[in-house]
């Protein structure tokens, strides 16, 4: 999971500003077909600064002269920042701070170095996300390279633009001099980042442009396909809010409005009304492009919810065979059972019928996130 926040390197941490410093990427840098430019503005006081960048030791990049090669780093930087010698060989896992040069090259703020294709099998998301651990995406490399995913064979020589950014004129009055890039790995949160590098929770969620958890809310009240919009980068966008209400408004209602199927249980039965009906929901929504059926299925027997029907297959004994005749055919077609299986039992969760059990949406995001990278995996492991 490569989701980028900025933080300071300094004690004093990013201020709180109308605009954030920079948005935060969230699942997007994950997508190499994006149009959007994930990279960071050139919004600072200066177009050039000194940043850092937070890299994990992992084989064959856990060495000192290894990492500052993959980086274009200076080597006794690297060792006195971290208080090593110049020869040292990390732990795996260990978070090594990377000096880098971060300046501006058109609109956006980075800092370059190269990169020589070692293996055949490799791809612009494996490197950009694998290598680089998301500190550069497989949208810039591909921007930036004349070759395409097909042609990269071992040898050839990448530009690799990392990402870094440079103080504002507010953050700097404030005695902020220095920006790190920190790539969040599975299990981080906000909470555990601020703790670790001795930061406002506060300040990160402001200068990422990203709500925190005391934000103003809404419960939408009535999640369905088809107030799921996409746009032409397949983008998708919640329409028809005139149900929606604040999260500090939640309770029960005597008018039950919403559309069948969607509805969760608690919702239908007792007017209750929670943030965990819109997780219902969305299992719902999940089902249907898993199956690519109707919210409501028709069999001899009347009409029967679509949940209960996928919830009656996963709990028996040839869940994955009664399953694979159920499902999209175009996910039979490319032998994706393994992920629908997947999203299934998400949406099962989600439909789980005592509301404080189902999951919360950072749970979920976390899911398909390693659900989209497996589909990655797979796809690179079919060409190559």
């Amino acid at each position: 999971m490569n989701w980028l926040l900025n933080i300071l390197f300094t004690l004093h941490f990013l201020i709180s500003c109308i605009t954030a410093q920079q948005e935060y990427s969230g699942n997007s840098v994950l997508n190499c077909n994006n149009k959007y430019e994930t990279n960071y503005s050139c919004n600072g006081r200066n177009s050039t600064c000194q940043a850092f960048l937070i890299f994990r030791a992992r084989n064959p990049y856990n060495s000192v002269p290894g990492i500052a090669a993959l980086m274009s780093s200076d080597i006794s930087e690297i060792a006195r920042i971290n208080n090593v010698m110049r020869l040292t060989f990390f732990s795996p896992e260990k978070e090594v701070v990377i000096p880098v040069n971060c300046s501006c090259s058109g609109l956006y703020y980075q800092a370059k170095t190269m990169y020589y294709i070692p293996a055949p099998i490799e791809t612009y998301f494996m490197i950009a996300n694998s290598t680089y651990q998301g500190l550069s995406t497989c949208n810039a490399l591909e921007r930036r390279n004349k070759y395409d995913e097909f042609s990269l064979r071992p040898g050839l020589e990448l530009q690799v633009p990392l990402r870094c950014t440079c103080p504002t004129a507010k953050q700097a009055a404030k005695g902020s001099k220095y920006l790190m890039t920190y790539s969040i790995d599975t299990g981080d949160d906000i909470l555990k980042v601020s703790k670790r590098f001795n930061a406002s929770a506060k300040h990160i969620f402001e200068a990422n442009g990203i709500l925190d958890e005391n934000s103003l809310c809404y419960i939408h009240k009535n999640i369905n396909s088809r107030n799921i919009l996409l746009d032409s980068n397949l983008r998708a966008k919640i329409a028809n809010f005139n149900l929606a209400i604040e999260t500090d408004t939640s309770g029960t209602t005597m008018e039950v409005v919403g559309t069948t199927g969607y509805m969760a249980p608690e919702y239908v039965e007792t007017g209750s009304v929670t943030s965990k009906m819109d997780i219902y929901a969305l299992g719902v929504v999940l089902l249907e492009l898993v199956t690519g059926k109707d919210v409501v299925t028709v069999q001899e027997s009347g009409e029967i919810l679509l949940s209960v029907v996928v919830a009656a297959i996963m709990e028996g004994e040839n869940a994955e065979t009664e399953l694979d005749r159920f499902i999209e055919k175009h996910l039979r077609e490319n032998d994706d059972l393994g992920i629908a299986f997947q999203v299934a039992n998400l949406s099962l969760r989600c439909l789980t019928r005592e509301p404080s059990n189902r999951p919360s949406m950072e749970k979920i995001v976390s899911c398909l996130l390693k659900i989209q990278v497996n589909v990655h995996k797979a796809e690179e492991t079919s060409k190559n």
